[in-house]
């Protein structure tokens, strides 16, 4: 079964503490596969190549192996932040 693509759905939840911008996920996504969903308090935010603006758009980076997500600006320790994404499994 050469040539099969295999990927399983992974969900974070996060708690923000009003002092940091980037999440790391549990699992690292396959790299140049960056598709992430993310919600913050239940809203869709906006995945853009760079430079996000605010808490309302993030990017998506690989860090030593590990998958990061970085916002504009800090998320309040009143948000929560809930991402979907898939990698390979």
């Amino acid at each position: 079964q050469s040539g099969k693509l295999s990927f399983s759905p992974f969900v974070d939840s996060f708690s923000p503490n009003g002092s940091v911008n980037t999440f790391q996920l549990s699992t690292a996504t396959v790299e140049n596969f960056d598709v992430v969903l993310a919600f913050r308090n239940g809203l869709f935010v906006k995945q853009v190549a760079n430079s996000p603006s605010g808490v309302d758009q993030f990017t998506v980076g690989q860090s030593g192996g590990n998958t990061v997500l970085t916002f504009g600006s800090n998320l309040s320790n009143s948000d929560s932040l809930l991402v979907f994404y898939f990698t390979n499994g």
